[in-house]
């Protein structure tokens, strides 16, 4: 009888529980590269199933024990083990598993997909603080990433309100370990920066004496001005807006640090196009257009309306900010939301009288 193509719906159930004679016995009727069913993404008339390809080798919760029988039954550790990563990238946080792959012949350096890069790579874009210190520890490059940007602008560029701390350690290990940096580089400090500012309130004081001098360093290191906002100088959602930036981008990193909140929506329109630019562009450049769907495009409409309700006879061209909207999707590239976000704060120190936000119809 042939064997199943499709793992048992209850198999990480069965490897939580620990019975390894019961997860032996699930590939008495499954293929040992059978994978997970596929998933129902999306609704109404969008859903479908994607296959994500995940096998055995994907699920968390693993021991050495599991791994070594996956390895012993002809299982490939470098093979896709789902969402073209191998083996490694999935079991990388776990020191015992990581070893067990290796000494079986587990690739550091293996690249399933050149999308996504080495297991280092994606522990950067996930911010997987030890699963990156594991596989540097291991001996992994931290000079090859298998893609085109450096691993330290990966992971500084994948900092957003909510994950602050992983970037800055992750960077520091990579500094720590002598990676090399780009001329990008010292905009992902920046980035970084501006969500440390608005996030600092939120942090305890452990936090803040682990992660200041890190982020101090970084900005040493790249001769960049510190992005600081005190108490005094975080917006009182009334005042005059005004920012002492050059660069579009240092303006931008000031506005996000004194306009938007740490989480929920901005208080005034004017921190709100700089929060919707700002989780545009993260969710299509850093998250790969993931979780692209109707709630971005409200959001984009609503910018496109905000933008239209300002004086614009400066020099921000609105008309042109429109145009870009109207394109942008989950595959848009860097260079028009860049474009687009120049035009915000552009349009925003034309207007800086603040304006309260009313009610939206999106929920991000």
């Amino acid at each position: 009888m042939a064997k199943k193509k499709e793992l048992v719906e209850n198999f990480q159930q069965i490897i939580d529980s620990g019975d390894l004679e019961a997860f032996k016995k699930v590939f008495d009727t499954c293929e040992i590269s059978a994978t997970k069913a596929p998933e129902p993404i999306g609704k109404g008339k969008r859903k479908f199933l994607f296959n994500n390809n995940c096998n055995a080798f994907s699920y968390k919760n693993l021991t050495p024990a599991h791994i070594q029988f996956l390895i012993d039954s002809g299982l490939d550790p470098n093979s896709n083990c789902g969402y073209g990563y191998s083996a490694i990238t999935f079991q990388s946080s776990n020191k015992e598993n990581l070893k067990c792959l290796l000494d079986n012949g587990a690739d550091l350096e293996c690249v399933v997909s050149p999308q996504f890069g080495t297991a280092l790579t994606i522990a950067c874009m996930c911010l997987d603080t030890e699963g990156a210190r594991n596989l540097i520890d291991a001996g992994a490059s931290i000079n090859s990433a298998g893609v085109e940007d450096a691993l330290i602008d990966l992971a500084l560029c994948h900092s957003d309100e909510n994950h602050v701390a992983e970037p800055l350690r992750i960077a520091k290990m990579l500094l720590d370990h002598g990676a090399e940096t780009t001329e990008d580089t010292k905009d992902c400090v920046s980035r970084v920066g501006a969500f440390f500012e608005a996030k600092k309130d939120e942090l305890d004081k452990e936090q803040i004496d682990e992660l200041a001098p890190i982020m101090n360093e970084l900005y040493r290191r790249f001769e960049l001005t510190p992005v600081v906002v005190s108490d005094n100088d975080k917006h009182d959602d009334v005042s005059v807006i005004t920012v002492r930036g050059n660069t579009w981008k240092e303006q931008y990193n000031e506005l996000w640090a004194k306009l938007v909140p740490a989480s929920g929506k901005a208080q005034t329109v004017q921190g709100e196009m700089i929060r919707i630019i700002g989780k545009v562009s993260y969710e299509i450049l850093d998250n790969g257009g993931l979780n692209w769907g109707g709630d971005y495009k409200k959001m984009l409409k609503a910018l496109s309306g905000f933008m239209n309700s300002f004086d614009s006879s400066g020099n921000a061209p609105v008309d042109e900010a429109t145009g870009i909207i109207k394109k942008i999707s989950a595959s848009t590239d860097e260079k028009p939301l860049n474009r687009l976000t120049e035009i915000i704060v552009d349009l925003i120190i034309s207007n800086p009288q603040p304006v309260p936000l009313g009610e939206v119809t999106y929920e991000h």
